[in-house]
Protein backbone atom coordinates (compact mmCIF):
# COMPACT_ATOMS: atom_id res chain seq x y z
CA UNK A 1 0.00 0.00 0.00
CA UNK A 2 2.66 2.32 0.77
CA UNK A 3 4.20 1.74 -2.64
CA UNK A 4 0.86 2.59 -4.01
CA UNK A 5 0.70 5.69 -2.24
CA UNK A 6 4.15 6.71 -3.12
CA UNK A 7 3.91 6.66 -6.37
CA UNK A 8 0.55 8.94 -6.62
CA UNK A 9 2.44 11.58 -4.63
CA UNK A 10 4.89 11.53 -7.26
CA UNK A 11 2.05 10.75 -10.75
CA UNK A 12 -0.69 12.35 -9.86
CA UNK A 13 0.92 16.18 -9.20
CA UNK A 14 2.40 15.75 -12.64
CA UNK A 15 -0.49 14.95 -14.35
CA UNK A 16 -2.62 17.50 -12.74
CA UNK A 17 -0.15 20.78 -13.21
CA UNK A 18 0.02 19.61 -16.93
CA UNK A 19 -3.92 19.35 -17.33
CA UNK A 20 -4.23 22.74 -15.29
CA UNK A 21 -1.79 24.07 -18.44
CA UNK A 22 -3.83 22.61 -20.91
CA UNK A 23 -6.92 23.78 -19.33
CA UNK A 24 -6.33 27.53 -19.02
CA UNK A 25 -4.85 27.34 -23.35
CA UNK A 26 -7.50 25.57 -24.23
CA UNK A 27 -9.81 28.18 -22.53
CA UNK A 28 -7.84 30.92 -24.12
CA UNK A 29 -6.41 32.58 -20.73
CA UNK A 30 -3.45 32.44 -22.32
CA UNK A 31 -2.01 32.41 -25.69
CA UNK A 32 0.56 30.35 -27.57
CA UNK A 33 2.73 33.14 -27.80
CA UNK A 34 3.00 32.79 -23.81
CA UNK A 35 3.64 29.32 -24.48
CA UNK A 36 6.47 29.68 -26.12
CA UNK A 37 7.88 32.01 -24.41
CA UNK A 38 7.30 30.69 -21.32
CA UNK A 39 8.84 27.41 -22.71
CA UNK A 40 12.13 29.10 -23.32
CA UNK A 41 12.28 30.86 -20.09
CA UNK A 42 11.73 27.74 -18.55
CA UNK A 43 14.61 25.95 -20.61
CA UNK A 44 17.06 28.77 -20.50
CA UNK A 45 16.87 29.82 -16.95
CA UNK A 46 14.59 28.55 -14.79
CA UNK A 47 15.65 24.16 -15.66
CA UNK A 48 19.58 25.58 -15.98
CA UNK A 49 19.48 27.39 -12.19
CA UNK A 50 17.48 24.25 -10.86
CA UNK A 51 20.20 21.84 -12.28
CA UNK A 52 23.12 23.69 -10.98
CA UNK A 53 21.73 24.44 -7.33
CA UNK A 54 21.37 20.46 -6.98
CA UNK A 55 24.94 19.68 -8.21
CA UNK A 56 26.10 22.54 -6.11
CA UNK A 57 24.66 21.49 -3.06
CA UNK A 58 25.45 18.03 -3.49
CA UNK A 59 28.21 15.88 -2.05
CA UNK A 60 28.61 13.05 -4.60
CA UNK A 61 31.08 13.26 -7.61
CA UNK A 62 30.16 12.85 -11.43
CA UNK A 63 32.97 10.47 -11.23
CA UNK A 64 30.14 8.10 -9.20
CA UNK A 65 27.94 8.05 -12.00
CA UNK A 66 29.92 6.86 -14.66
CA UNK A 67 29.01 3.38 -15.15
CA UNK A 68 25.22 4.52 -15.17
CA UNK A 69 26.16 6.91 -17.87
CA UNK A 70 28.17 4.57 -19.96
CA UNK A 71 25.24 2.00 -19.69
CA UNK A 72 22.51 4.57 -20.62
CA UNK A 73 24.40 5.71 -23.42
CA UNK A 74 25.18 1.80 -24.90
CA UNK A 75 21.57 1.05 -24.12
CA UNK A 76 20.10 4.09 -25.48
CA UNK A 77 22.24 3.54 -28.22
CA UNK A 78 21.11 0.30 -29.26
CA UNK A 79 17.77 1.00 -29.15
CA UNK A 80 18.22 3.70 -31.85
CA UNK A 81 20.37 1.17 -33.78
CA UNK A 82 17.41 -1.27 -33.58
CA UNK A 83 14.93 1.39 -34.23
CA UNK A 84 17.23 2.26 -38.06
CA UNK A 85 16.90 -1.19 -38.82
CA UNK A 86 13.39 -2.38 -38.14
CA UNK A 87 11.66 0.73 -38.61
CA UNK A 88 12.30 1.29 -42.76
CA UNK A 89 11.17 -1.80 -43.33
CA UNK A 90 7.16 -1.79 -41.76
CA UNK A 91 7.16 1.63 -42.83
CA UNK A 92 7.60 2.63 -46.68
CA UNK A 93 6.47 6.03 -46.12
CA UNK A 94 9.76 8.15 -45.77
CA UNK A 95 7.94 11.29 -44.14
CA UNK A 96 7.18 8.47 -41.25
CA UNK A 97 10.00 6.88 -40.57
CA UNK A 98 12.38 9.42 -39.07
CA UNK A 99 8.96 10.07 -36.93
CA UNK A 100 8.62 6.71 -35.76
CA UNK A 101 12.39 5.69 -35.65
CA UNK A 102 12.48 8.83 -33.21
CA UNK A 103 9.34 8.46 -31.02
CA UNK A 104 10.46 5.05 -30.29
CA UNK A 105 13.81 6.30 -28.86
CA UNK A 106 13.26 9.62 -27.75
CA UNK A 107 11.48 10.23 -24.30
CA UNK A 108 10.35 13.30 -22.46
CA UNK A 109 13.31 12.96 -19.46
CA UNK A 110 13.59 16.58 -18.74
CA UNK A 111 9.92 18.54 -18.71
CA UNK A 112 8.80 15.09 -17.18
CA UNK A 113 11.19 13.09 -15.60
CA UNK A 114 12.95 15.77 -14.02
CA UNK A 115 9.78 16.56 -11.78
CA UNK A 116 8.97 12.91 -11.46
CA UNK A 117 12.05 12.37 -9.98
CA UNK A 118 12.31 14.80 -7.51
CA UNK A 119 8.35 14.29 -6.21
CA UNK A 120 9.13 10.39 -5.77
CA UNK A 121 13.11 10.98 -4.47
CA UNK A 122 13.40 14.43 -3.45
CA UNK A 123 16.01 17.66 -4.07
CA UNK A 124 18.50 15.97 -2.44
CA UNK A 125 18.52 12.24 -4.58
CA UNK A 126 17.93 13.28 -7.75
CA UNK A 127 21.51 13.96 -8.86
CA UNK A 128 22.07 10.53 -10.89
CA UNK A 129 18.64 11.85 -12.96
CA UNK A 130 20.06 15.16 -13.64
CA UNK A 131 23.51 13.45 -14.55
CA UNK A 132 21.43 11.17 -16.70
CA UNK A 133 19.51 13.73 -18.64
CA UNK A 134 22.68 15.99 -19.17
CA UNK A 135 24.42 13.08 -20.58
CA UNK A 136 21.46 11.71 -22.76
CA UNK A 137 20.01 15.18 -24.52
CA UNK A 138 23.14 15.48 -27.07
CA UNK A 139 22.42 11.68 -28.13
CA UNK A 140 18.72 12.34 -29.02
CA UNK A 141 19.33 15.11 -30.68
CA UNK A 142 22.21 13.52 -33.06
CA UNK A 143 19.99 10.62 -33.53
CA UNK A 144 16.95 12.08 -34.45
CA UNK A 145 18.70 14.15 -36.60
CA UNK A 146 20.39 11.24 -38.30
CA UNK A 147 16.94 9.73 -38.48
CA UNK A 148 15.28 12.46 -40.53
CA UNK A 149 18.02 12.87 -42.57
CA UNK A 150 19.45 9.51 -43.99
CA UNK A 151 15.11 9.13 -45.01
CA UNK A 152 14.47 12.67 -46.22
CA UNK A 153 13.71 12.97 -49.61
CA UNK A 154 16.58 14.69 -51.70
CA UNK A 155 20.25 15.27 -50.97
CA UNK A 156 20.75 14.16 -47.28
CA UNK A 157 22.31 17.21 -44.61
CA UNK A 158 23.45 14.55 -42.28
CA UNK A 159 26.67 16.16 -41.87
CA UNK A 160 25.80 19.97 -41.58
CA UNK A 161 23.00 19.17 -39.06
CA UNK A 162 25.56 17.09 -37.17
CA UNK A 163 27.73 19.83 -36.71
CA UNK A 164 24.98 22.18 -35.79
CA UNK A 165 24.19 19.90 -32.98
CA UNK A 166 27.89 19.80 -31.97
CA UNK A 167 27.91 23.59 -31.54
CA UNK A 168 24.59 23.67 -29.50
CA UNK A 169 25.73 21.04 -27.18
CA UNK A 170 28.82 23.18 -26.27
CA UNK A 171 25.94 25.97 -26.12
CA UNK A 172 23.30 24.28 -24.02
CA UNK A 173 22.46 25.86 -20.85
CA UNK A 174 21.34 22.38 -18.70
CA UNK A 175 24.86 21.16 -19.81
CA UNK A 176 27.10 24.30 -19.01
CA UNK A 177 25.25 24.60 -15.58
CA UNK A 178 25.57 20.97 -14.76
CA UNK A 179 29.11 21.29 -15.55
CA UNK A 180 29.24 24.64 -13.65
CA UNK A 181 27.94 22.66 -10.52
CA UNK A 182 30.15 19.80 -10.68
CA UNK A 183 33.28 22.25 -11.10
CA UNK A 184 32.32 24.93 -8.11
CA UNK A 185 31.79 21.49 -6.04
CA UNK A 186 35.11 19.76 -6.66
CA UNK A 187 36.89 23.13 -6.22
CA UNK A 188 34.66 24.13 -2.73
CA UNK A 189 34.13 27.26 -4.71
CA UNK A 190 31.37 29.05 -2.55
CA UNK A 191 29.05 31.87 -4.17
CA UNK A 192 28.20 34.47 -2.11
CA UNK A 193 25.35 33.68 0.01
CA UNK A 194 22.72 36.46 -2.18
CA UNK A 195 23.79 34.38 -5.79
CA UNK A 196 23.27 30.96 -4.35
CA UNK A 197 19.48 32.55 -2.72
CA UNK A 198 19.06 33.60 -6.19
CA UNK A 199 19.70 30.75 -8.14
CA UNK A 200 18.07 28.25 -5.23
CA UNK A 201 15.13 30.71 -5.65
CA UNK A 202 14.97 30.68 -9.85
CA UNK A 203 15.57 26.61 -9.82
CA UNK A 204 12.09 26.26 -7.54
CA UNK A 205 10.07 27.67 -9.93
CA UNK A 206 11.48 25.19 -12.47
CA UNK A 207 9.70 21.91 -12.05
CA UNK A 208 6.07 23.49 -11.78
CA UNK A 209 6.36 26.19 -14.91
CA UNK A 210 7.86 22.77 -16.86
CA UNK A 211 4.83 20.97 -16.51
CA UNK A 212 2.73 23.96 -16.48
CA UNK A 213 4.08 24.94 -19.86
CA UNK A 214 4.54 21.29 -21.29
CA UNK A 215 0.26 21.15 -20.73
CA UNK A 216 -0.08 24.17 -22.36
CA UNK A 217 1.50 22.91 -25.27
CA UNK A 218 -0.33 20.01 -26.04
CA UNK A 219 -2.65 20.33 -29.39
CA UNK A 220 -5.64 17.62 -29.41
CA UNK A 221 -5.65 16.36 -33.08
CA UNK A 222 -8.00 14.32 -35.00
CA UNK A 223 -5.93 10.55 -35.32
CA UNK A 224 -7.43 10.23 -38.94
CA UNK A 225 -6.29 6.91 -39.66
CA UNK A 226 -3.14 6.75 -37.23
CA UNK A 227 -4.22 4.92 -34.74
CA UNK A 228 -2.05 1.83 -35.60
CA UNK A 229 1.14 3.96 -35.69
CA UNK A 230 0.04 5.51 -32.39
CA UNK A 231 -0.52 2.18 -30.53
CA UNK A 232 2.56 0.74 -31.70
CA UNK A 233 4.87 3.92 -30.91
CA UNK A 234 3.13 4.05 -26.80
CA UNK A 235 3.66 -0.01 -26.89
CA UNK A 236 7.65 0.49 -27.75
CA UNK A 237 7.76 4.15 -26.14
CA UNK A 238 6.00 2.96 -22.80
CA UNK A 239 6.36 -1.02 -22.21
CA UNK A 240 8.62 -2.82 -24.42
CA UNK A 241 11.81 -0.33 -24.14
CA UNK A 242 11.56 0.65 -20.44
CA UNK A 243 10.94 -2.91 -19.66
CA UNK A 244 14.22 -4.05 -21.39
CA UNK A 245 16.40 -1.49 -19.79
CA UNK A 246 14.68 -1.57 -16.36
CA UNK A 247 15.35 -5.51 -15.99
CA UNK A 248 19.15 -4.70 -17.59
CA UNK A 249 19.42 -1.99 -14.84
CA UNK A 250 18.62 -4.28 -12.29
CA UNK A 251 20.38 -6.90 -13.30
CA UNK A 252 23.51 -4.56 -13.12
CA UNK A 253 22.80 -3.84 -9.57
CA UNK A 254 22.45 -0.23 -9.70
CA UNK A 255 21.31 2.13 -6.32
CA UNK A 256 17.54 2.91 -6.10
CA UNK A 257 18.37 6.56 -7.69
CA UNK A 258 20.40 5.64 -10.55
CA UNK A 259 17.66 2.70 -10.99
CA UNK A 260 15.15 5.65 -11.37
CA UNK A 261 17.58 7.71 -13.92
CA UNK A 262 17.23 5.10 -16.30
CA UNK A 263 13.09 5.08 -15.75
CA UNK A 264 13.63 8.41 -16.58
CA UNK A 265 15.54 8.22 -19.70
CA UNK A 266 13.93 5.23 -21.04
CA UNK A 267 10.24 5.48 -19.59
CA UNK A 268 8.60 8.67 -20.10
CA UNK A 269 6.79 9.51 -23.07
CA UNK A 270 8.11 10.68 -26.35
CA UNK A 271 9.87 14.55 -26.06
CA UNK A 272 7.88 17.31 -26.84
CA UNK A 273 10.90 18.90 -28.81
CA UNK A 274 10.52 15.86 -31.35
CA UNK A 275 7.57 17.36 -32.94
CA UNK A 276 9.39 20.90 -33.73
CA UNK A 277 11.97 18.98 -35.20
CA UNK A 278 9.87 17.04 -37.76
CA UNK A 279 8.02 19.85 -38.88
CA UNK A 280 11.49 21.50 -39.41
CA UNK A 281 12.79 18.47 -40.83
CA UNK A 282 10.13 18.35 -43.71
CA UNK A 283 9.11 15.08 -41.93
CA UNK A 284 4.95 14.20 -40.77
CA UNK A 285 4.91 17.29 -38.57
CA UNK A 286 1.21 15.57 -37.43
CA UNK A 287 1.92 12.16 -36.46
CA UNK A 288 4.75 13.49 -34.24
CA UNK A 289 2.76 15.97 -32.91
CA UNK A 290 0.04 12.99 -31.65
CA UNK A 291 2.91 10.71 -30.61
CA UNK A 292 3.69 13.08 -27.63
CA UNK A 293 -0.16 13.47 -26.62
CA UNK A 294 -1.05 9.92 -27.02
CA UNK A 295 2.43 8.49 -25.07
CA UNK A 296 1.91 11.42 -22.68
CA UNK A 297 -1.87 10.64 -21.58
CA UNK A 298 -0.41 6.60 -21.79
CA UNK A 299 2.68 7.18 -19.41
CA UNK A 300 0.30 8.34 -16.03
CA UNK A 301 -0.99 4.74 -16.17
CA UNK A 302 2.96 2.83 -17.13
CA UNK A 303 4.32 5.00 -15.28
CA UNK A 304 2.19 4.46 -12.08
CA UNK A 305 2.48 0.72 -12.75
CA UNK A 306 6.45 0.42 -12.77
CA UNK A 307 7.04 3.17 -9.97
CA UNK A 308 4.41 1.08 -7.67
CA UNK A 309 5.75 -2.53 -8.90
CA UNK A 310 9.56 -1.90 -8.46
CA UNK A 311 8.41 0.01 -5.04
CA UNK A 312 6.68 -2.89 -4.10
CA UNK A 313 9.94 -5.31 -5.17
CA UNK A 314 11.97 -3.20 -3.21
CA UNK A 315 14.24 -1.88 -6.07
CA UNK A 316 12.74 1.67 -5.34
Amino acid sequence: MEAIFLSIKAIIPVFLIMTIGYGLRWRGVITEEYARISSKLVFCLFLPAMCFNSIYNNTVGAESYLRLIVFIVLAFSCFAILSFIFVPIFEKNRARIGVNIQGIFRSNSLLMGLPLAINFLGDSEIVATLVATAVILPFQNIYSIAAFSAFKDGVSSLRASIKRILADICKNLLIISIFAGFVLRSFRIQLPEALEFTISGLGSVATTLALFTLGSTFKVQSVKGNGRHILVICLFRLIIVPVIAICAAIKMGFAYSELFAVIVVFATPCGVSGYPLAVTQGADGELAGQYVIFTTVVAVATLFIFLTGLSWLGYL
